[in-house]
């Protein structure tokens, strides 16, 4: 989580940034594509579960006696 953070900016400035767009555009090779691709599903995945996780803990709290 602590990571996932710094990581959307990275990607967020790529994206932004014209001249680091455009620096890593030619050089990106298919599967170096779709490594990058896969690095941030798997994040969006990871995302996904712990929204999940977070939301099913506030609405059925475990009551103990």
């Amino acid at each position: 989580m602590f990571l996932a953070a710094p990581a959307a900016l990275a990607v967020l400035a790529a994206a932004v940034i014209p001249e680091i767009a455009e620096a890593a555009a030619p050089g990106v090779s298919p599967s170096l594509k779709n490594l990058l691709l896969s690095v941030v599903s798997g994040g969006v995945v990871l995302v996904a579960i712990g929204g999940a996780v977070a939301a099913v803990s506030t609405f059925d709290p475990v009551q103990r006696k």
